[in-house]
């Protein structure tokens, strides 16, 4: 039993046994109940031995005390009740010796504080201090009032494993276990009288009221009571039983288990086993939309709103609203329920659908400067919404259901946007009227700067003009960068061999017959080639590859950059699996991909060298469609054999004037005397050829493969990019209904190099500012990746004081730091809490 019990047993007997007033002491002590046969063996003796008595060997222990050693002091402990004398043949032995009685009870209350008022309650639960270990958790739970509820809700915490007296912790845990219809500790609440408290605090706490007490019908309850509170639907389960009495307890506390992130597969569990008890799929089929917007609880639930959106899209009704909510409004909301995070993929994928398929045609009979405008202004985004479709719906595992939607989107996108625009485009497209925009050809005398500052270069391989345009929002969410794009016109044919040629520093550039590419005529296919025509122009150049500086250590790139003037990094991330046919499907992946990676150099760089300007550019963008083109669509075979042949291009001494196609002379592209010709698709076709892939091409005069991005990114100087660490509840109860209550805090980031450590004070107060209870500080300055080690709990106290149950309340966290605040309100129903927390 308590330590501190066996030290006053262990003392009062000890002071017996060191009374010398008579040669010997024998003390007989009959624990009826066997209460402290676990710890009667520790009991240190000072000048005594024990006898532990057994009822069958009673005459063996008169022999011991009066024939084997008549000298020695005993306790004699007999783990049962005293014999009648007559069956007692130790009776004359104990006429004269002691007795010693201890009550367990009274120890227990006195080692706890517990007043003697109580001892009634605890008799009742007497069984559940037969543990040491049980004894010792309630102790540590440290209860500060010794209430009924308080005693007896700590009982149960003990029992479920928790070191919280809370109710709605206890029932967590329940849940936790898994097994509704036959639960452990249940059965141990049971084993120890407890199951009558637990369902009197489900009542309390939730309104759970039944002559036959069960968890599945309890759990049945709180589903049903949160649907009709969100929904406003009447018998749920055509059984006014499931609906609790106290609403506002149910909602806070189904939100908590949605909310903490240790419940959250249990809250899954629990709404895939309620939704099959309620036969969901034919309760919800009859119910419309508008009812069903705010319910959150079950997964079956998105299927409807998706498949809904889907059949809308496919109707054309982009207009359709439920309630207030058009479709991007209703997607929105959706895509933040607690299911809806789960089907992330599906409405990103959705919302992707619905601006391709809202875009209205424009006038594109423009000249071609207006034409490049309108591409940076607006047209992109088809592009880039194109991409976002696919990368989503790749991510689906089941796309079955969007085999329409996907066949609407790809004919919406190729013949109401890519192929009319870029006929339209490559009519007025001409190297000779290109005055006004700039070319690529033209970049390095643009851009690279001839005095002292820096100019870092990042040349992504097909990184075409709307992954730049996202590039760039992306930068600009960030209060370290500013970030700016315009449009740039690529050299033809838009390959990687003359595009990267054209960005280097050159007078000249020539093709031959073999195809080899020369800038002033000095080849420029390799690195060690283009760097040496980067020195050729100033000797303080470097070239390297992206993926070798990108694994440079911090003073790696302090001696790389020392004393350079022109840095090129070469990246390819999107070329290199768009060129190859296993793996073309998965460009618009590298798309996301080459943005991260150019972004997270460009933060390293600027956090360990000094450099302040950047340059992102490609050498050609790309065409991307996941239909493929039929044979019929290609172009037929009308060249030479001694022409250079590619799927978007072909290079010819002759012009061939073939329906649709366009040539371009390629002395006026590379500013020669070059009398061949360049010849392209005005479309999205490409020509008959073998090999090849059959979604990925590039190298015409598209506005997705000749609209190359010039980015040009600047750091804000004296600007760092960090943030401070963040922290969140988990027990997110907004109903408070005890004087003492906890918090578990989770500090959702780890400490880095920009998530800066931080300290948050967290109190609570009332409507007008008075801070009402204790207020403490939470330092969240942890790195370690495991979760759970990021977890604490705070304790509160809140000031004896009535609280109005319908009153505004909260609990604020602020950053101690900034002095910002976030606010969390809550319901404060504390019955007599102004009569110093005693129950009434």
């Amino acid at each position: 039993m308590a330590e501190l019990n066996l030290s006053q047993i262990e003392n009062t007997l000890n002071d017996e046994f060191r009374d010398v007033s008579s040669r010997r002491k024998i003390v007989f002590w009959y624990d009826s109940k066997g209460d402290f046969v676990e710890d009667v063996s520790s009991l240190v003796l000072e000048n005594a031995k024990l006898l532990i008595l057994k009822e069958n060997h009673l005459f063996e222990t008169k022999h011991i005390l009066e024939v084997e050693d008549k000298e020695s002091n005993y306790l004699v402990y007999a783990p049962f009740p005293r014999p009648r004398n007559e069956d007692n043949h130790l009776a004359d032995t104990i006429l004269y010796s002691k007795t010693f009685v201890a009550d367990r009870l009274s120890l227990i209350m006195v080692e706890l504080g517990i007043k003697e008022e109580r001892k009634i309650l605890l008799e009742k639960y007497s069984k559940f201090f037969n543990s040491k270990e049980r004894f010792n958790k309630f102790k540590e739970l440290e209860i500060d009032s010794y209430t009924e509820e308080n005693i007896e809700l700590g009982f149960l915490a003990i029992l479920v494993g928790i070191k919280e007296v809370r109710f709605e912790s206890i029932v967590k845990s329940i849940l936790k276990e898994g097994n509704l219809e036959e639960n452990s500790i249940l059965k141990d609440f049971g084993k120890y009288s407890l199951k009558e408290a637990f369902w009197k605090y489900s009542y309390k706490y939730f309104g759970y009221n039944s002559k036959e007490p069960t968890l599945v019908k309890f759990v049945l309850g709180l589903f049903a009571t949160y649907i009709q509170r969100k929904t406003g639907l009447e018998n749920i389960l055509k059984n006014e039983e499931y609906i609790l009495e106290k609403p506002g307890g149910v909602i806070a506390f189904i939100n908590s288990l949605m909310n903490d992130i240790r419940m959250q597969e249990t809250f899954r569990s629990l709404s895939k086993y309620v939704y099959e008890q309620i036969d969901g799929d034919s309760l919800f089929s009859k119910i419309d939309l508008e009812v069903l917007l705010d319910l959150d609880v079950f997964e079956s639930l998105e299927y409807k709103f998706i498949n809904w959106i889907v059949n809308r899209f496919l109707d054309e009704h982009f207009d359709t609203k439920v309630k207030e909510y058009n479709i991007v409004d209703l997607i929105n909301l959706r895509k933040e329920k607690f299911f809806g995070k789960d089907f992330s993929n599906d409405y990103e994928m959705l919302l992707a659908a619905y601006k391709v398929l809202s875009f209205e045609n424009r006038n594109y009979d423009l000249e071609l400067n207006e034409m490049v405008k309108e591409y940076d202004k607006s047209w992109y985004l088809q592009d880039l919404n194109y991409r976002r479709f696919y990368f989503h719906l790749d991510k689906i595992e089941n796309v079955s259901q969007y085999e329409k939607l996907r066949d609407y989107v790809e004919n919406t996108y190729v013949n109401n946007f890519l192929d009319p625009y870029n006929i339209a485009f490559n009519n007025v497209f001409n190297y000779g009227d290109l005055d006004n925009i700039k070319l690529q050809k033209d970049f390095y005398n643009n851009n690279i700067h001839f005095d002292n500052r820096r100019s870092l270069v990042i040349i992504s391989d097909a990184l075409r003009y709307e992954v730049g345009k996202d590039l760039v929002s992306q930068m600009n969410l960030s209060e370290k960068f500013e970030a700016e794009i315009e449009p740039q016109i690529s050299i033809l044919p838009s390959i990687t061999k003359l595009g990267m040629a054209a960005l280097l520093p050159h007078k000249e550039i020539e093709i031959n017959k073999k195809f080899d590419v020369f800038v002033d005529e000095k080849k420029a296919g390799s690195l060690t080639e283009r760097e040496n025509i980067l020195k050729s122009r100033k000797e303080n150049s470097r070239a390297i590859q992206f993926d070798v500086i990108n694994n440079y250590s911090k003073e790696e790139l302090r001696e790389f950059v020392k004393d350079q003037s022109v840095i090129y990094i070469y990246h390819n991330q999107i070329d290199a699996r768009g060129d190859e046919l296993k793996t073309e499907n998965e460009v618009f992946n590298a798309c996301n991909e080459a943005i991260e990676e150019i972004i997270n150099l460009i933060r390293k760089l600027s956090g360990h060298v000094s450099i302040h300007n950047y340059i992102v550019t490609s050498d050609h963008g790309f065409i991307y469609k996941r239909s493929v083109n039929s044979e019929a669509e290609k172009i037929d075979k009308f060249y030479k054999t001694d022409d250079i042949k590619n799927r978007r291009f072909i290079i010819s001494e002759n012009e061939y004037k073939i329906h649709g196609t366009k040539s371009i002379s390629l002395g006026k592209v590379l500013n020669n005397n070059d009398k061949r010709y360049v010849i392209f698709p005005n479309s999205s076709n490409v020509f008959k050829l073998q090999g090849g892939g059959q979604n990925y091409f590039h190298g015409g005069a598209s506005m997705q493969e000749v609209i190359t991005p010039l980015i040009n990114i600047k750091t804000r100087r004296g600007a760092v990019e960090t943030k401070d660490v963040s922290i969140e509840m988990l027990n997110n109860s907004k109903n408070i209904t005890s004087l003492n209550t906890s918090l578990e805090i989770y500090q959702k980031d780890i400490v880095t190099d920009i998530i800066k450590a931080v300290n948050y004070s967290i109190y609570f107060e009332d409507s007008l500012g008075e801070i009402i209870s204790n207020e403490e500080l939470y330092f969240a300055d942890s790195r370690d990746e495991n979760t759970g080690n990021r977890i604490r709990k705070l304790f509160f106290r809140l000031k004896e004081k009535s609280y109005d149950p319908n009153g505004k309340y909260y609990i604020v966290i602020k950053n101690t730091k900034t002095g910002i605040e976030d606010k969390l309100m809550v319901k404060i129903d504390i019955p007599f809490a102004d009569d110093f927390g005693f129950d009434v």
